[in-house]
């Protein structure tokens, strides 16, 4: 078997190629950037519109796991090696989440699930590329949507964030109580995931995996396991919604969290069908701590907080 790797330098991507290098399975890896893991022999560093038109027009793959497609006109539409060669492509879960909508449950209202107009039009890309797939390749494309991965080398530092927060303030504001339900993955259980798929996609695999955790959880639980295996005493601040965007906007922006919600699924779990259970969060935070930085931006958004508390302290 041979595999096209589109990606595969960065996190999800990079962390699936570091256990691919452990079996027998033959890539090729497509990329701007180049992955030091990787012998050069099997790196192909160009942009994906080159390789669509020059380079892979040579070369005839088994299957293609797609990281970075993110328009209908992108995707790797040229003979593979066989006609029952499969198509891996990733894409969000926020396509099953309504835009502009007020999702509730029995007990209390969940959080506003909106996007702005830049997560919308790359949510409806995302759309729009999944059926192209479809169209073009029928049962042999699988559609991997994927909801907030976590975890280590995440050039979001989405979670590096959230721990520095914790671990340099004694007070974590949140939104609504922290009591939306947060569906996030971590990095190693995709990766562990997709590496299944593939040494199994010989096999029939639904055209559709969600990758929704088997147990739920809220906001508000997630941060207070992290504050709790940090040891640290932790006090959360509840604050309204449209207060949260007014008036500390840079943390909302940075926030990873406090937008999430339960999502419709569609298609198979990913986690069922490949018997896998989802690692602790507990488990990957000592490699994360030893490393924990933010962005600029981050520290913006951290200073926000901090002043918020301060000009609001009560004595």
């Amino acid at each position: 078997m041979k595999i096209l790797i589109v990606g595969g330098t960065r996190f999800i991507g990079k962390n699936l190629v570091s256990l691919l290098i452990k079996t027998n399975v033959e890539f090729v890896l497509t990329s701007r950037r180049i992955n030091p893991d990787v012998p050069h022999s099997q790196q192909i560093i160009c942009d994906r519109e080159e390789f669509n038109k020059n380079s892979g027009n040579k070369q005839k793959f088994d299957l293609i796991v797609d990281f970075n497609g993110y328009k209908a006109n992108q995707f790797y539409d040229f003979s593979l090696r066989a006609s029952e060669s499969k198509y891996f492509f990733v894409s969000t879960a926020w396509i099953d989440r309504p835009i502009n909508a007020i999702r509730t449950n029995d007990s209390h209202p969940l959080i506003k699930t909106f996007f702005n107009s830049l997560e919308a039009n790359y949510v409806k890309a995302k759309k729009e590329a999944e059926d192209k797939v479809i169209e073009c390749y029928g049962h042999n494309a699988v559609i991997l949507r994927l909801p907030i991965v976590l975890g280590f080398d995440d050039h979001h530092k989405r979670l590096d964030y959230t721990l520095y927060r914790i671990i340099n303030s004694n007070k974590y504001i949140l939104p609504s109580n922290g009591n939306n339900i947060l569906e996030t993955i971590l990095v190693n259980d995709v990766s562990t995931i997709m590496l299944k798929l593939i040494l199994n996609s010989d096999k029939d695999i639904p055209n559709y995996l969600n990758f929704k955790p088997p147990q739920k959880t809220t906001y508000l639980n997630y941060v207070s396991k992290i504050s709790s295996f940090l040891q640290k005493d932790t006090e959360f601040v509840d604050i309204e919604v449209d207060a949260f965007t007014k008036n500390l906007d840079k943390v909302a922006a940075c926030d990873p969290f406090w937008r999430e919600s339960e999502s419709d699924v569609t298609g198979e779990n990913a986690f069922k069908i490949t018997n896998s259970q989802p690692t602790n969060i507990s488990d990957i935070l000592p490699n994360l701590l030893k490393s924990n930085s933010i962005n600029a931006a981050q520290h913006e958004a951290f200073s926000q907080e901090r002043t918020y508390f301060a000009r609001n302290r009560q004595d």
